[in-house]
This record gives C-alpha cells, sequence and structure tokens, in this order.
C-alpha cells in the first residue's frame, strides 16, 4: 500500500504539476503563517527571561552576607549558565533619598534613561567615581554636576526616569524589607535615587536588598540558582521573581498560535477551493482502483496520504523560508524557531480542519468514480 501511495503521489505531480504547485504555495503560506506566530511567542518568551521582571531574585542579606556582598557577586558569576547582567545593592539614605550599587552595564533594562549615559565596561574596569541620578534629583538640583555621597563625591554623567515601581516590580512579594516609599496618598514625594558604581559602594555601605538580575535565565534555571545562594549564604533569604516567565510561554503559544491559526484559516479558504479541483483529477483513477478491486476505504487512505505528503513538504518549505526571514524578522522579534511540539500539533489541527472541509468533495468525487463517470 505504500508503495502505491508513492508511486501514485509521484505520479500525479507529473501529471498536474500546475495544480500541485498552486497547492503548495497555499500550504506554504499557511504553515509559514503559523511558524512565524509561533517563533513570536518564542521570541516574547526569550525577551521576558532577559527582563528585569521575570530574571531578577530578590536576596536579603544576612549580616555576614551584606558584610561579603562581592562574593554574592562573584559565586553568581560562578553558577550562572549564561551570566549575570546586573546586580543591585540598595540602601536607604534617608526616608527620600536610596543609594543603589551597580555592577553592570544594563542600566536600560531597568528604566529609560533620559541624558547623558550609563555605566560602560570601561569605567567598571577603571573604576571611574561617577554617578547616574534619577530625574526626581536633576529636576531639583539643575547645576550641580557632582554629588557627594558620605566620603565620596561623584561626578554626574547621566539621569534617568528613575521611579520606586522601576525596581519594585522586579522585587519579590515575599521579602519583608521595605526600600521604597509607598506611593499611595496625597504626602507622597517621588524619592531621589542615586546610582554609583560596585565598587565605591561596598567600601562603605551594606545593602538591605540585593537584586540579582541574570541573562536570559528561565524559571527553571531561576529556582537552581535560588537554591544554591540560599546553600552558600544560609545567613540571608532568596526569593524567587513573582511572575513566571514558563507561564508566559505558555500563554504567548496560545495567543499567538491562535493568531497563526486565524491566519492559516484565512488561507485556507483559497487551498480548500483548489482542493476541490485536485479531488476531481482522481476520478478516473479511482475508477481504475475500483476495477481492481479497491475499497472506498483503502481510496480514502490513498487521496488523503497524498494530502498528507504535500503539507508535510509545505511545511518544511515554510520553515525553511521562516530561517531565511530571520534577518528581517528580528526586528518583530520574531527570529525564533517555533517549538517542534507545538508546531505540529498546529499542522495537525490544519491537516484535520482541510480533511473534515473536503471530505464531502472527496466522497463526492469517489461516487463519481465508482460509477466510472469521467470527464
Amino acid at each position: 500500500m505504500l508503495r502505491l501511495i508513492w508511486d501514485s503521489f509521484r505520479r500525479r505531480i507529473r501529471q498536474n504539476k500546475a495544480m500541485i504547485a498552486m497547492l503548495l504555495c497555499g500550504l506554504v503560506v499557511a504553515s509559514f503563517c503559523i511558524s512565524v506566530m509561533l517563533g513570536l511567542a518564542v521570541g516574547q518568551y526569550h525577551l521576558s527571561t532577559g527582563g528585569n521582571i521575570y530574571a531578577t531574585l530578590t536576596i536579603e542579606p544576612g549580616k555576614s552576607t551584606a558584610q561579603g556582598s562581592p562574593q554574592v557577586s562573584q559565586y553568581a558569576e560562578e553558577i550562572a549558565e549564561t551570566g549575570v547582567a546586573n546586580m543591585l545593592c540598595l540602601t536607604q539614605l534617608s526616608d527620600n533619598h536610596i543609594l543603589i550599587g551597580w555592577q553592570g552595564t544594563g542600566g536600560s533594562y531597568w528604566f529609560p534613561i533620559t541624558s547623558g549615559s550609563f555605566f560602560s565596561e570601561f569605567d567598571q574596569q577603571t573604576n571611574a567615581q561617577i554617578a547616574f541620578i534619577s530625574d526626581s534629583y536633576q529636576k531639583d538640583h539643575m547645576n550641580e554636576q557632582e554629588i557627594r555621597v558620605r566620603n565620596h563625591t561623584y561626578s554626574i554623567i547621566g539621569s534617568g526616569w528613575i521611579v520606586p515601581y522601576n525596581f519594585s516590580a522586579a522585587l519579590s512579594s515575599q521579602a519583608d524589607t521595605q526600600i521604597f516609599p509607598d506611593n499611595e496618598g496625597d504626602e507622597y514625594v517621588e524619592p531621589y535615587i542615586t546610582i554609583i558604581p560596585f565598587s565605591f559602594y561596598t567600601e562603605e555601605f551594606e545593602p538591605s536588598l540585593i537584586l540579582l538580575h541574570f541573562n536570559r535565565a528561565t524559571y527553571s534555571q531561576l529556582e537552581n540558582y535560588a537554591n544554591a545562594l540560599s546553600a552558600k549564604f544560609p545567613d540571608s533569604r532568596v526569593y524567587l521573581p513573582d511572575r513566571n516567565s514558563d507561564d508566559l510561554l505558555t500563554e504567548n503559544q496560545v495567543l499567538y498560535g491562535r493568531l497563526g491559526m486565524l491566519l492559516c484559516a484565512i488561507a485556507s479558504i483559497t487551498i480548500i477551493l483548489l482542493m476541490s479541483e485536485w479531488l476531481a483529477l482522481y476520478r478516473k483513477e479511482l475508477y481504475v482502483y475500483h476495477l481492481c478491486g479497491m475499497t472506498k476505504g483503502k481510496c480514502l487512505i490513498l487521496i488523503y496520504s497524498h494530502w498528507f505528503i504535500l503539507v508535510a513538504i509545505g511545511a518544511v518549505i515554510a520553515v525553511a523560508l521562516h530561517y531565511l526571514a530571520f534577518p528581517l524578522l528580528q526586528y518583530v522579534n520574531a527570529d525564533y524557531p517555533p517549538q517542534t511540539g507545538i508546531f505540529l500539533f498546529s499542522l495537525v489541527l490544519f491537516y484535520i480542519l482541510t480533511v473534515a472541509c473536503s471530505a464531502r468533495n472527496a466522497a463526492k468525487q469517489m461516487k463519481s468514480g465508482w460509477k466510472g463517470v469521467v470527464t
């Protein structure tokens, strides 16, 4: 039977090249829509794993851990599979002034930079005595080029729209330590936030909170990191982020999968119309098979086996085109291949949809072929 299916499929391609080409075009378009939408879901997931909200551990350090915060940074780099993007050590200088010791160069992950620049790798390596301030401080100290924090004076290199939510959104709700003031009520005043290099911070301050922002870490990886840090620093409490990036992947797959299937369904309208013409080509062949003693069931298997092969070929071409389109799709963060399982599941649904929509017409063509009606 398999040999018959393959030989008859090859013969049908030779005899009806134009029809097969049009069907393949439609199938490639439909499969491409599914592949891109599911790739976009994966892209959004990877984007979130690099974001501060989904990839940050909150640490409430004990006394010995607070005194040895550089050891936390060093150990985090050792266990992180994809590296540590940023490490933030938070201290409340006063009711309205928060100091952050920052290790890393990814300030843009946490807030928009409105003037100047953030710390560069060169600044970190040369121990530049610099500071980055919030717009709230910049607004009230317009002409100041320096800021003094305890025993050091720092040159201000830039400012950003830094508000408590930039950090509280990444803080675990399980943490008891409160650094940022409550933003509710008429008496709320936006606090000043000053960021200095981590190397200078550790000379004079001990953190009340530590935020470890990992680079593209999945939730399961964060769980492993949290367990390792808890074991290494037993006097500290380590909390996972409130938002689970793995849940986000599932949500995005459902959302973009539906969009992909919707686009696929639109393309299927044309495909199903073409299938009517494609099925009509089977009448003569079905009549011959009937004379040879083939049952209706085997004839249906033959027809939809051919269709399965076409769907599979269209899917392979679509995935190849998806890969080739990565340079363009990167601008919409869709330059990722879809997850194999969910992509195959979507193709199966598409196959079932087209079979269901064409079954009546297939039965009609079979009936005509059974009677020997050949046009």
